[in-house]
């Protein structure tokens, strides 16, 4: 199962690294692969990361630290059929491919719910991961990666209370 995941992520021209059993934790030293894809194999029992950025088509993550299904729809800048989403034991990360360059790792606050980009310099956790003793997996059948401009988001959230808290390199919009 873990392998079709492999493939899956890397027919996509993802960089995937392994994890810790059970774990967040890379189970290499993982920094170089910012800019190198890894190939080098992983355990039977590994997790799996996708790495963010321009390694991976300018892959980027949004992720919600909780599962108001309602507030992250209004925030979701797609239809939920539109983009892959993945069940995370806290929330939901929705993949998107940045048309722009990809977006800086940040975090930001929206009606006191947490939520962060995740993109160049980040990795997420994916399918089938188990951590803590839940299993990420994908909530949609979608296998598609909407395209999103990241700029425009900022302004839209902007103007609808979206806050930003900080961001990795520079000051959050």
């Amino acid at each position: 199962m873990q392998d079709n995941h492999h493939e899956n992520y890397r027919s996509r021209g993802w960089n995937i690294i392994p994890l810790k059993e059970g774990s967040k934790l890379p189970k290499i030293e993982w920094l170089e692969y910012q800019t190198k894809k890894y190939d080098g194999s992983f355990g039977e029992t590994d997790n799996t990361a996708v790495v963010l950025g321009a390694i991976s088509n300018n892959l980027a993550v949004i992720d919600f630290d909780f599962s108001d299904y309602g507030t992250i729809q209004k925030l979701l800048p797609c239809k939920w059929s539109e983009t892959m989403l993945i069940r995370t034991k806290r929330g939901i990360h929705a993949y998107f491919q940045s048309i722009n360059s990809s977006p800086r790792t940040c975090k930001l606050e929206y009606d006191n719910h947490h939520i962060d980009i995740k993109a160049e310099g980040g990795y997420v956790v994916a399918p089938p991961s188990v951590v803590d003793g839940f299993e990420y997996q994908q909530l949609n059948k979608c296998d598609n990666i909407y395209q999103l401009d990241f700029h425009q988001l900022a302004t839209e959230w902007e103007k609808i209370g979206v806050k930003g808290i900080a961001e990795k390199g520079g000051s959050a919009k």
